[in-house]
């Protein structure tokens, strides 16, 4: 049996954005794919989704 892994971003399971997110520099923001570390999943470079 094939085991099939889905990755979901974490802003899917967010309702509203919490106010005060740390926030990085807009290079890392680039590099990243979002202004705001809480948001970044880690797993779509890893995948080769993004």
């Amino acid at each position: 049996m094939r085991v099939k892994k889905f990755v979901l971003p974490p802003p899917i399971f967010m309702n509203i954005q919490p106010p005060g997110l740390e926030q990085v520099s807009p290079r890392e923001a680039l590099m990243m794919g979002t202004l705001w570390p809480i948001l970044a999943d880690g797993f779509s470079r890893e995948e080769g989704i993004s």
